[in-house]
């Protein structure tokens, strides 16, 4: 199973996003680490696609963890 995307991937959804976390919505400026998120987590059954993908601030992303987003509060 193919599990993480290329950089350019990264940064089109990062830019679709208007370069803002998916979660806490803060600026994630140029040259800043990012993490993409599965929004359906991978060990959950979710795809490695766009659909389902969602850029995300490292802490958003480490704080959901394998969780859903409604389950993150």
């Amino acid at each position: 199973m193919r599990r993480r995307l290329l950089g350019s991937a990264r940064l089109q959804i990062l830019r679709a996003q208007g370069s803002k976390c998916a979660y806490c919505f803060r600026a994630i400026g140029a040259g800043e680490v990012f993490h993409i998120d599965h929004i359906i987590p991978f060990s959950k059954g979710g795809a490695t696609n766009f659909k389902n993908s969602a850029a995300s601030c490292v802490s958003c992303n480490l704080k959901k963890g394998n969780r859903y987003e409604q389950e993150v509060t």
